[in-house]
């Protein structure tokens, strides 16, 4: 410095990797107008492969959906909103997946969906 006095200084760099993103509607309404009718998730093809499990749940905890090995981001795979071949009544289901990145990690993701009829 201008007193002769030596000085230092130091910075730390943190690269913090980002999660690649899921995106998962929050409400569909499978009543077959061609919009919004099946329950999928969405996402970067260049980063997942395929959604290998996607399970729904209602709000007593049973299975009301299983689906193995969907491909991501097509809108006529998924759930489709009923049980046993009967169209479920509106309301909020649980949902949980596992979808499979490129580089081979599993990413799990669950949340919640609400089934809507007009």
């Amino acid at each position: 410095d201008a007193n002769g006095c030596p000085t230092s200084n130091s910075l730390t760099i943190r690269v913090v990797e980002q999660a690649p993103e899921i995106y998962a509607p929050n409400i569909f309404s499978p009543n077959d107008d061609g919009l919004n009718d099946v329950f999928t998730l969405f996402g970067n093809a260049s980063e997942f492969v395929n959604i290998e499990l996607l399970q729904v749940y209602d709000r007593w905890g049973n299975l009301v959906f299983e689906g193995l090995n969907i491909p991501l981001n097509d809108e006529t795979r998924g759930w489709d909103g009923s049980f046993r071949g009967k169209a479920m009544q509106p309301g909020v289901f649980a949902f949980y997946s596992e979808i499979r990145m490129v580089n081979g990690d599993l990413v799990k993701k669950s949340g919640e969906v609400t089934v809507v009829r007009y």
